[in-house]
Parts: structure tokens; sequence; C-alpha cells
């Protein structure tokens, strides 16, 4: 299942942003935060029946990325996200400094 939501959220992005660089880095990181947020209410404040429904989606990209691949292909995508982040935090602090 988790496969197939990362599928769904690559074409999702890849529909939307197929022109704009930093737009398909920016949905990247948010569906990635969003996933974490939503691990981080399962562990934290979910009840039995919600936790059921929230114990089918992923913790985050990078989880997804480790348990379908490993070897070269694993560490290639890892980087990928990593970079992604970079990439990030490259236009956030530009925005922060364009405000000043």
């Amino acid at each position: 299942m988790d496969i197939l939501i990362l599928i769904l959220i690559i074409s999702i992005v890849l529909i939307f942003h197929k022109r704009t660089f930093s737009g398909f880095i920016y949905t990247i990181i948010v569906i990635d935060l969003f996933l974490r947020i939503i691990n981080f209410v399962k562990i934290n404040l979910a009840k039995d029946e919600f936790y059921a429904i929230l114990d089918h989606l992923p913790i985050s990209i990078p989880n997804i990325i480790d348990k379908y691949t490993n070897g070269v292909l694993n560490t290639i995508l890892i980087w990928l996200i990593a970079i992604a982040y970079i990439i990030f935090e490259y236009y956030s602090i530009r925005i922060l400094i364009k405000k000043k």
C-alpha cells in the first residue's frame, strides 16, 4: 500500500508541477512533512479506532524508500530526498532574506 501512495504522490506532483522545479521541491517536502505529522499524531494522540486507520499510512518518504528498495538504488533515492531537503532549505532561507 505504501508504494501505491508514493506512486500516486509522485504522479500528482509531476502533473501539477511539470514546469516549476521549486514547486516540485515544495510539494515533495510538504508531503513528507504531512506524513511525519500524521505519524506523530498516531503515536501520541490516536485512540484505538483512529490508530487503526492511521497505521496504514507510511511514516515518511525515506521510510517508503527503505521499505521497498535496497542497495545502490536505496542509497541514490535517499540522497535525492536529502538533496530535495537541501534545496528546500535554500529556497526557504532565500525567502527569509528577501523579506528583511
